[in-house]
């Protein structure tokens, strides 16, 4: 599976690296953005802290069931 990195020109100064496994996943997050109506970075930013968060969760889980 090939990796598409692309580098987006700043809107108001908000600078970001995008990182896409498919094609088909940087046109669905364009999409998502448009319908929205917020920045693709914005949409970026929720998804890496929704995945922290999850992957903390987890973890804490691990930790409890190997404890127990």
């Amino acid at each position: 599976m090939p990796l598409i990195v692309t580098l987006n020109k700043p809107k108001k100064k908000d600078k970001y690296i995008s990182f896409f496994t498919t094609k088909e996943q940087a046109e669905k997050l364009e999409e998502i953005s448009r319908i929205e109506g917020i920045s693709r970075s914005q949409l970026i930013r929720e998804a890496i802290d929704f995945f922290l968060a999850y992957y903390a969760e987890r973890k804490e889980e691990t930790t409890k069931a190997g404890t127990r």
